[in-house]
């Protein structure tokens, strides 16, 4: 009988001691979805648009939007219909306020021999090929920009030539 009351006694304090550990975590994981990192976070507005190349929608590029004050980026990729959505800090929650310089790119990646490679194997190096104009690939050469507003809407259209 004393055994039963001995386990009885530690298998409560365990459970006791586990309630208290759970208690601690949750108050953990609920405060650190808001720590000092996001309060601090600047503003940010919904964004997106649209890249065509030649006037037909232009597939898995990069959108880079940089700030004002070049601190920040939000960034996007577009998808078959050349559509794509901003993301600064959370997925598609847009980018901050004003005046920014854009960068397009669009990269393929394709296999390079070595000479490592044996000819009846594929190659096991990939080098990447821009198949865009380099000029759009840097916000400062690319000559695009986008204004991003709080009132918004702010979705814009960019026309890429092959000049």
């Amino acid at each position: 009988m004393e055994l039963i009351v001995r386990r009885i006694k530690s298998h409560t304090t365990f459970v006791s001691w586990l309630m208290i550990c759970l208690a601690i975590v949750s108050q953990v994981g609920c405060s650190a979805s808001q720590d000092k990192w996001q309060k601090q976070r600047p503003s940010v507005f919904p964004a997106s648009g649209i890249v065509t190349q030649a006037g037909e929608p232009l597939e898995n590029a990069l959108v880079v939007y940089h700030s004002p004050d070049g601190k920040l980026s939000a960034q996007g990729r577009t998808d078959i219909e050349g559509n794509f959505v901003l993301t600064t800090f959370d997925h598609h929650d847009g980018a901050v306020a004003g005046l920014h310089k854009v960068a397009i790119t669009k990269t393929e990646y394709v296999e390079k021999k070595t000479s490592y490679d044996t000819p009846d194997e594929p190659a096991i190096a990939k080098v990447a090929k821009q198949l865009l104009p380099a000029k759009l690939s840097r916000p400062e050469t690319s000559g695009l920009t986008a204004e991003v507003t709080e009132a918004g809407p702010n979705t814009h259209t960019f026309d890429i030539t092959d000049e």
